[in-house]
């Protein structure tokens, strides 16, 4: 019989540690759903750097198009070179904006740093390579 009350009383425990945890969790780091560019990417509260690689295989041209739509904070991208050399930026503030920006190039990786600032919304973004072959 005590067994019992002992499982509902740890089961408790380990619930009420969760919603701790998971609170704690939103205040520091936020929440980040979605994968790059393979989906949208929604955001509760995100804060912090996250870093986002494409690849140019050739010789050619690279475009990150997408879009953000921001419900409050903000988020700041910086499309860098596989050198770190700045290539390009776009800033989303509360509303919806949408994103291009484009580099020629030979071949390697190139990043998106996007930088939150108490984020919340969707963020889209699509690598769109031509390659001279």
């Amino acid at each position: 019989m005590y067994k019992k009350y002992l499982i509902l009383i740890d089961m408790k425990v380990v619930m009420a540690l969760l919603v701790i945890l998971l609170g704690a969790l939103y205040y520091i780091k936020g929440y980040r759903i979605g994968l790059i560019p393979t989906t949208p990417m929604y955001a509760f509260n995100a804060q912090g750097t996250t870093s986002y690689p494409f690849r140019l295989y050739g010789e050619g041209q690279l475009s990150i198009r997408g879009s953000c739509e921001v419900s409050s904070g903000s988020a700041v991208l910086n499309f860098t070179s596989s050198d770190g050399t700045p290539l390009g930026g776009a800033q989303c503030d509360k509303g919806k904006w949408s994103i291009n920006m484009a580099t020629r190039g030979s071949a390697g990786f190139y990043k998106v740093n996007v930088v939150f600032n108490h984020f919340t919304g969707k963020l889209i973004l699509t690598p769109v390579a031509k390659t001279n072959f």
